[in-house]
Order: C-alpha cells, then sequence, then structure tokens
C-alpha cells in the first residue's frame, strides 16, 4: 500500500489533501495509479469508504479515470449514489473492466440504489449487460427483488411495482 491507500482507507479527506498535498507532483501521478497488493486502486479504497467526498479529491487531484473501474464497482455495491456520480462526472467508464466480475449496473440494482441506477443508465450503461458469474442481469435483479423469487436477494411486497418497497428500503438502509 502507498500512503494515499492509506489516507483513503482513513475515511477523512483532510488527511487525504495533506497526503497529496506533500507529494511532488510526480510522485503524486504514480501513486494516484498504483493498486495495491489486492489489486485495489486508490479510486477503490475510497469508494470503499463510502465518501464521495474523498473520491472527488481524488478526482481532482488526477486520479486516472480509468483506475476507478473497481471505485464503480465498489460504490454501487454500497448503494452510493453521489459516489457513483462523482466517479463518472470525473471521466469513469460506466461499463465494467472484468469478464469475471458483474457489471457495475447489475451490482447497483442488487443493492436497490435507485439513485446509482438512474446515474449509470443516464451514462449508458447497458441495461442487458450479463453477470459472467451467473448469466443475470439488471432487469433479473430487479425483478427478483420485487417479486421476492430468485437468489433470495429481495423480499419484495408482492404489489409489482417496487415503487412503495423501494423508498422503504433506501429509509431503512439509508441509501440515496
Amino acid at each position: 500500500r502507498n500512503p494515499l491507500h492509506i489516507a483513503a482507507n482513513c475515511g477523512r479527506p483532510s488527511l487525504l489533501r495533506a497526503a497529496l498535498h506533500h507529494c511532488p507532483l510526480e510522485v503524486q501521478r504514480q501513486l494516484l495509479g498504483q493498486r495495491d497488493s489486492a489489486q485495489c486502486s486508490v479510486l477503490g479504497a475510497a469508494a470503499l469508504t463510502g465518501s464521495n467526498a474523498l473520491v472527488k479529491v481524488l478526482l481532482e487531484a488526477g486520479a486516472p479515470p480509468d483506475s476507478g473501474r473497481d471505485a464503480l464497482s465498489a460504490a454501487c455495491q454500497l448503494g452510493n449514489g453521489d459516489a457513483v456520480q462523482a466517479l463518472l462526472e470525473g471521466g469513469v467508464p460506466c461499463e465494467g473492466n472484468s469478464s469475471t466480475s458483474p457489471p457495475p449496473l447489475l451490482l447497483a440494482s442488487r443493492s436497490w440504489s435507485g439513485r446509482s441506477v438512474r446515474h449509470l443508465l443516464e451514462a449508458g450503461a447497458n441495461i442487458l449487460a450479463i453477470d459472467p458469474v451467473d448469466g443475470s442481469n439488471a432487469l433479473h435483479a430487479v425483478w427478483s427483488h420485487v417479486s421476492g423469487s430468485g437468489n433470495g436477494s429481495g423480499s419484495g411486497n408482492g404489489n409489482g411495482s417496487g415503487e412503495e418497497h423501494e423508498h422503504e428500503h433506501e429509509h431503512e438502509h439509508g441509501k440515496d
């Protein structure tokens, strides 16, 4: 891990700004592009904290957008619509980068994060992109959640609309 990974993992934007401030620009660029032993970028580490403020600090500092694909997946899994929006506005591609992991839109759908899903769709995410592991897509995830069927990822409310359940779920879990 480099100092920026450590600062990002602490979850404090002021600490991350201080670490960036004390690095020469050449070193800063190099550190912003590095991955840790788990192949997580500095942007990914920031997104895993759930702090869109950390994500914004790194993007403003010049973190390479392509290094943020794991960050986008993390933000989608956490249902952090603000971080998803910041990453997409910062130039992070809306589609996944791996043939072995689910696309970000599917992760956002599984986390039942309406704002994350909306930001991804507005950025051009493919609603039919397939999870290479189980063959499902975002529509499967939503249907499973609303109907209470499938992989048990949702309880559903039985009315088929999902609207009341979405609001109940967001307030219950503090999402979007």
